[in-house]
């Protein structure tokens, strides 16, 4: 049987980094114009590295 926290993990990292490309002003707190756009672009950065590394992961999941 497969380890459940594995997959769990997995499905966390895909969907948080799947908000984090889509949804970004949901992770930060708007304080002024300049803090909101780089806060923007780096919850979006780490959105790009994190919805990837759960694909991976849900996919070495099924297959492995």
């Amino acid at each position: 049987m497969k380890d459940p926290i594995a997959l769990l993990i997995a499905l966390l990292f895909a969907g948080w980094g799947a908000a984090a490309l889509v949804f970004p002003q949901w992770w930060y707190k708007v304080q002024t114009p300049e803090q909101a756009a780089r806060d923007r672009k780096r919850v979006r950065i780490f959105g790009m590295i994190a919805l990837p590394l759960g694909l991976i992961l849900l996919v070495l999941h099924f297959v492995v």
